[in-house]
């Protein structure tokens, strides 16, 4: 039985209002009125419990970067577009609830648009959608780092597929170019061989043209040259001071 439901019984039951019209017209806005304001309950308790939510996930935050800054010997940066929780020569790294999953995919973007580091997010928390998460975050070239509290200090699960390293070295090596510009695909599977990476050629692919929207991938099989058969266009070496 309901709040407003045990009110008016016990309204019926002490005050003895009669039912004619005019006292039942009182009644009923007397019930309404209560029911009103127990709306007004339910929502300032769901109010409460999404502002204690936030000041948590706040808290939190700022309790896994510190433990993170002493483990991993480093700290925040100052960049264009904001600052980041954790920065090294090597990395930027991100933490988010995983609830907030989202602006953790544009923070890190946007710290990495005027460098070419490795892309880190580490979440904390609980979700019942963190395999879906994990592979947007990895779609784009991020891993993802999960952080579970020890009695001493926090342990990482980490989820690398090795994307984000191969993302650095063809960015570290090629650009955009002009339409009469292009790479021979050998050339780049040799550079990543060379860095002990191998990958098919859908990957290589899929990792050029998401690193270099601009470029196209082609393929000419009257071409005598094996190696000059595939190629990608509107893409060319950096020049290495």
């Amino acid at each position: 039985m309901s709040l407003t439901q045990t009110l008016f019984k016990r309204i019926l039951k002490y005050e003895q209002i009669s039912t004619s019209d005019s006292n039942m017209t009182t009644l009923v806005a007397l019930e309404d009125n209560i029911y009103q304001h127990e709306l007004r309950i339910k929502y300032l308790e769901d109010h409460l419990k999404i502002l204690m939510n936030i000041v948590t996930e706040r808290r939190n935050e700022k309790y896994y970067q510190t433990s993170l800054e002493k483990m991993l010997g480093a700290s925040h940066k100052v960049t264009k577009y904001g600052i980041t929780d954790i920065s090294t020569d090597d990395f930027h790294l991100e933490i988010k609830h995983w609830n907030n999953y989202k602006s953790a995919l544009g923070q890190i973007l946007s710290y990495n648009h005027n460098d070419n580091k490795r892309l880190i997010v580490a979440f904390f928390g609980e979700c019942n959608r963190k395999d879906d998460i994990i592979q947007l975050f990895q779609d784009n070239f991020i891993d993802v780092w999960i952080l579970h509290d020890t009695p001493d200090s926090i342990a990482i699960e980490k989820f690398e597929d090795g994307r984000s390293s191969v993302l650095k070295i063809i960015r570290q090596y090629y650009e955009h170019g002009d339409k009469k510009d292009f790479v021979k695909r050998t050339d780049i599977k040799r550079l990543l061989r060379a860095n002990g990476i191998h990958l098919s050629l859908e990957q290589l692919q899929h990792i050029v043209l998401k690193c270099f929207p601009n470029a196209v991938y082609k393929e000419n099989s009257r071409l005598n040259n094996k190696n000059m058969r595939s190629f990608f266009t509107v893409l060319k070496p950096k020049m290495m001071s």
